[in-house]
């Protein structure tokens, strides 16, 4: 099973050296989960700025603040879109004491999971979730 793991970049800053990160993080998981629906199906990751992610935020969420990671599902060959702002991943890992690198893999799996079904509704649906995510990223770092 290979999915289509497409990554962008929106922001002034030069992330190229991210997106192995990101896409490490996204087969990961894949390979964790198993066969996804679509199999082989697309997914994107792109990263923003805090300005466009708040902008986002308030248009699809109603809140207008920022956030770390917005996930938009799709229908048919693609999965959907994973956007994670840069910004707000460099000031959690700051505050986690987390590389950036880890922060964005962690962001990139958070906003997947979300796609591929995973939520945080309520405790059971947090913990089964918080247990995936520490799964991958134990096998990344």
């Amino acid at each position: 099973m290979n999915n289509n793991i497409l990554i962008n970049n929106t922001t002034d800053l030069n992330l190229e050296n991210y997106y192995v990160t990101i896409k490490s993080a996204a087969e990961k998981t894949f390979e964790t989960i198993g066969p996804t629906k679509p199999e082989g199906g697309e997914v994107s990751f792109t990263l923003v700025t805090l300005d466009e992610i708040q902008e986002m935020n308030r248009s699809y969420r109603g809140l207008d603040k920022p956030t770390d990671v917005l996930s938009f599902p799709a229908e048919g060959a693609v999965i959907g879109d994973v956007i994670i702002c840069f910004d707000q991943a460099v000031i959690q890992a700051r505050e986690y004491g987390n590389t950036v690198k880890r922060e964005l893999a962690f962001l990139a799996i958070h906003g997947l999971l979300h796609l591929l079904g995973y939520d945080h509704h309520n405790e059971a649906d947090e913990r089964d979730m918080r247990d995936m995510q520490k799964r991958i990223i134990a096998k990344l770092f």
